[in-house]
């Protein structure tokens, strides 16, 4: 498998060709509730603005030591994006902005805590 980046420089050979790391996509398309824990922390880093690309949370969501600790829950529980923003290649990315103390998934509880008020345009 490998990767092509395109440049936009020179009149010809506008492309770099490197090896690229195959990831394992078929688990989204096969488990449901990887693919909304997915869908949702992309959600949380778009709102919150988090510096984060889709290929990192992908990464760290297929983690074999990560989809062994999700195989407890049935279906998605919120309880599994606690787990993953915890997850500890990505909680710093949020741990300025979610106050994971307060924050009671287990409780069934929807809501995420946020450390600060944050004005936010739709």
């Amino acid at each position: 498998m490998v990767g092509i980046k395109l440049l936009n420089y020179g009149k010809t050979h506008n492309f770099i060709i490197h090896p690229a790391q195959r990831m394992q996509i078929e688990t989204f398309n096969t488990d449901p509730k990887m693919k909304y824990l997915f869908c949702v922390i992309k959600y949380l880093k778009t709102v919150l603005k988090v510096d984060l690309s889709s290929y990192f949370i992908k990464k760290v969501i297929l983690l074999e030591t990560f989809r062994e600790a999700m195989e407890q829950y049935e279906q998605f529980e919120w309880v599994m994006v606690k787990l993953a923003l915890t997850e500890t290649v990505l909680k710093p990315y949020f741990e300025n902005l979610i106050d994971f103390d307060r924050w009671k998934p287990e409780k069934r509880d929807k809501r995420i805590p946020l450390k600060k008020y944050l004005h936010l345009q739709l």
